[in-house]
């Protein structure tokens, strides 16, 4: 099974291994730019639903990193 994600060569952390970790990390850019410019009070939902939404997008993308992790 092939890891998207590996630690970094430089610094702390984690980075996208190959295109498939590319290819979610550009997904996850596009879904919080979206998100950015998507007017939730005009579709009559509270405020705080744009807040909820980027955590959402957020935690799935955790979510992803931690399964498809290879550590040391």
């Amino acid at each position: 099974m092939a890891r998207w994600f590996g630690p970094k060569v430089v610094g702390f952390g984690v980075g996208p291994k190959g295109w498939q970790g590319w290819a979610a990390t550009v997904l996850l850019l596009v879904v919080l730019v979206s998100i950015r410019y998507v007017d939730f009070a005009g579709l009559g939902l509270p405020p705080w639903t744009k807040a909820a939404a980027i955590l959402s997008v957020l935690a799935c993308y955790l979510i992803v990193v931690y399964f498809k992790y290879e550590g040391d």
